[in-house]
């Protein structure tokens, strides 16, 4: 009989503030990033008690940190919500007199589980440029001194980045590492042969077997709404 794994969503809001599995989800980011991504803490979002949207502070290879947003729940004014929450973030941490090169660098990632009706394939990346509108391959970048001032090399290293994860559109086809999450995140299903970080913990973390009859009670409920 095959495992039953609980949603990524559910883990997220129940079991992944323990400590011990912060790996789960650094794993999963790690595999995103395509670097190792260590987690330090993991927050509700105070801006919207009742969405699925979570603050996470995490280490990069740079030893910078990074704060990372999770949206489950669309929305007509989807695309808005992910630049509010985003800026919102910044401007909380903005503090009078505080030089902005302190600022921390925002990344919001997306995972969509339903269907958005737009685009042909299942991971997206945006990311802010300044392009010169009549040559292509002319690019601005930071100049040396603003380079050493922000301890990075462009500004798109500075500005806040988006990934949306649209679950639905994946064809089920394991291609890499990131696909395994991917398959989990559509799913609830992690194949034996599958070794994307963090799927091991998911094995033994995030079977639905290891809920109590109240929590399988709730997950069920959750589920069917």
């Amino acid at each position: 009989m095959a495992r039953v794994f609980i949603s990524f969503n559910y883990a997220l809001k129940r079991l992944l503030h323990d400590k011990a599995n912060y790996n789960i989800l650094g794993g999963f980011l790690s595999e995103l990033f395509m670097f190792d991504v260590q987690v330090e803490n993991i927050s509700k979002s105070e801006s919207e008690s009742n969405t699925d949207r979570y603050s996470i502070t995490v280490k990069n290879k740079k030893d910078e940190i990074l704060l990372v947003e999770l949206q489950f729940n669309p929305n007509p004014d989807y695309f808005i919500r992910m630049l509010y929450e985003t800026s919102k973030i910044l401007i909380e941490r903005a503090e009078e007199k505080q030089f902005y090169a302190v600022l921390p660098k925002v990344i919001s990632i997306n995972i969509v589980n339903l269907n958005l009706e737009q685009g042909t394939d299942y991971i997206y990346h945006g990311s802010s440029t300044f392009q010169n509108i009549y040559d292509d391959d002319d690019e601005l970048q930071l100049n040396y001194s603003q380079q050493k001032h922000y301890d990075k090399e462009t500004p798109t290293d500075i500005y806040p980045e988006y990934y949306i994860l649209n679950v639905q559109q994946f064809n089920d086809k394991v291609k890499n590492k990131l696909d395994e999450w991917i398959y989990y995140l559509k799913n609830n299903s992690v194949k034996d042969e599958f070794t994307a970080k963090g799927l091991d913990k998911v094995r033994t973390t995030l079977l639905y077997e290891n809920l109590t009859p109240e929590e399988q009670k709730e997950y069920d409920e959750g589920v069917k709404n």
